[in-house]
């Protein structure tokens, strides 16, 4: 997998692709940040834990769901299907230099399930966001890349760079940094139903690559029409607890008949009839989430003094419907959009972010370590520039305080 690596790279290099500009902090909101902070700075209501808001702390972790005897993690939340799963791929560091203490190198990963060896991300959104977690390090900088599978990378050239390449971007300043890291692509980036290979590489020395940490999964979009249900039984006795306990997100008017209807593990029938009815109330729940997104976003930038209460009540109707995307979307394998929607807001529901990432390291509390608090860090803005976008998009990254 990795022989593409210095390859494709070194092409980069030649194409004077591995260029971007100079990360910079960000020092106002944009638009779509809503998920994170209050609008235009209006308080959280006492008492009110679904309101976009600036991110809290973790509470203890005696707080996650824990794995059941039948698979499942959940109540008080979501009920999440234990994905079949191994340890995260060892990051790869080539050689000597290390811009990563060695004890500390397991701590990079991506926040992914992991199957087969491979952390493969499945999401049916237009706009794909990935989430790493990248531990104290004095990289110079990051480099991220979306290639399309199959390809012969050493044989390729200039003249064939954006048949390989999908999308590629750099950010700068992550020495000293710790923490979760988001890195969204461009809009219609993936074509539904193929495959990409994704790497994400520190880079530790400018004259030398050899010293490069890196990881690399695989990144796949699918349409809803695209999607099917898991049937693993794990995943259906989650399903069941979900569509029945009264602890549930899911809203679906028919739910407990749906969850009724499980009771034997499903028949093909009862299967197919349960998966159509998801994936109707799946499909509006995107529309109604991204119309609310749009909404907000006029309203801030055509009368934000006097929106204030509509920006409340729509960011509040939004956490909600990200929950229950999020919940949907484990059960048809999405798990690309189920970490992005929960890591989107997961100020406004710690537990249930601490546990999902306790259903994908169950013995592992990798975001613990080297954190006094185990905190949610506070975020920057850089500044990438993609060879498929002239314009510089935005990139998020935490950083430890």
């Amino acid at each position: 997998m990795k022989n593409h690596d210095v390859s494709w790279k070194f092409i980069l290099v030649t194409l004077g692709l591995s260029y971007a500009q100079e990360a910079v902090m960000a020092t106002e909101l944009t638009p779509m940040d809503f998920a994170q902070f209050s609008p235009l700075g209006v308080e959280r209501p006492e008492g009110n834990s679904t309101m976009g808001g600036s991110m809290g702390t973790f509470p203890p972790q005696d707080n996650i769901g824990s794995p059941s005897r039948d698979g499942t993690v959940g109540g008080g939340g979501l009920y999440l299907p234990v994905p079949e799963s191994g340890m995260p791929p060892t990051p790869h560091e080539t050689r000597r230099g290390y811009c990563i203490e060695k004890d500390s190198i397991r701590l990079f990963r991506g926040i992914l399930p992991v199957a087969g060896g491979e952390a493969i991300a499945d999401s049916v959104s237009s706009e794909i966001s990935l989430w790493f977690y990248i531990p104290e390090n004095n990289a110079i900088r990051a480099e991220f890349s979306i290639l399309k599978e199959g390809q012969n990378f050493e044989v390729l050239g200039a003249a064939n760079k954006q048949e390989f390449l999908a999308h590629y971007e750099e950010f700068n300043d992550i020495s000293n940094r710790q923490g979760f890291v988001q890195i969204t692509l461009p809009k219609h980036a993936l074509e539904p139903g193929k495959k990409y290979l994704w790497d994400l590489t520190l880079t530790c020395d400018e004259r030398d690559r050899a010293t490069d940490v890196y990881l690399y999964g695989a990144l796949r979009r699918h349409t809803i029409s695209q999607i099917t249900l898991d049937t693993q039984a794990t995943t259906i006795q989650a399903l069941r607890n979900a569509l029945l306990q009264n602890d549930s997100v899911l809203t679906l008017p028919n739910r407990q008949a749906l969850g009724g209807s499980l009771s034997d593990g499903g028949q093909p029938e009862t299967l197919a009839w349960v998966e159509a009815e998801l994936k109707s109330h799946y499909s509006d729940l995107w529309q109604r989430y991204n119309r609310l997104g749009n909404q907000m976003e006029s309203l801030i930038t055509t009368s934000p003094n006097m929106s204030r209460s509509a920006l409340i009540r729509f960011s509040e109707e939004r956490s909600y419907i990200a929950m229950e995307l999020a919940q949907l979307s484990a059960f048809f394998g999405l798990w690309g959009d189920t970490v992005n929607l929960l890591a989107t807001y997961r100020s406004d529901y710690p537990v249930v972010w601490q546990q999902l990432l306790d259903t994908f390291f169950p013995e592992d509390k990798f975001w613990l370590e080297g954190s006094e608090r185990g905190d949610v860090i506070e975020p920057i803005s850089n500044q990438g520039e993609a060879v498929d976008k002239p314009k510089p998009r935005v990139l998020r990254m935490s950083e430890r305080p």
